[in-house]
């Protein structure tokens, strides 16, 4: 892992949590923005090249390009994980999709040059539903924000299947 790329992540996270106004935000939810829940939950993964037949996605399209991986390839018993991250080329953290092993290696099928990986690990579908409406676990506004009112994603029982239209479906 790159510190440099770590401390870049941890730096962001930190201060944008600092700079929302202390009682903003909706009352009763648990956290005041994503970042507070990143640093509370979230940890870093650790970036690998692709495993064997695992192939680059559409760029653009991390958080869909993610969701299809793990239904596709449930040989690999990966978990969907968003979070920030940033590239090699590009030292400033964005939000991103991907997947990691269970011994906490990440699999991206979006980026070929990830350099530090900083989020939460969801099943399929703790990360289906949100994604689903949404298009976010961290930004799932269709279904309430559930990780930032309780700390936990909404959990719905989805039945994996690829279609050739949309990649995923339930």
């Amino acid at each position: 892992m790159n510190h440099e790329h770590e401390e870049a992540i941890t730096h962001y996270l930190q201060a944008f949590r600092d700079m929302r106004t202390p009682g903003a935000g909706v009352a009763d939810f648990r956290y005041k923005g994503p970042e507070s829940y990143l640093l509370d939950k979230g940890r870093f993964w650790t970036p690998q090249p692709l495993p064997p037949g695992v192939s680059k996605m559409r760029a653009k399209e991390c958080f869909r390009n993610a969701i299809r991986l793990l239904v596709m390839r449930t040989d690999l018993d990966l978990r969907y994980c968003e979070g920030y991250a940033t590239t090699h080329t590009l030292g400033i953290p964005l939000h991103h999709g991907w997947c990691v092993t269970p011994i906490g290696n990440v699999v991206d099928p979006t980026w070929k040059d990830g350099a530090a990986y900083y989020g939460v690990a969801y099943t399929f579908n703790e990360s289906f539903p949100a994604l689903e409406a949404s298009g976010s676990v961290l930004h799932d506004y269709k279904n309430g924000f559930p990780v930032l009112k309780t700390g936990e994603p909404l959990i719905r029982s989805v039945k994996r299947r690829a279609t050739r239209r949309s990649g995923v479906s339930a």
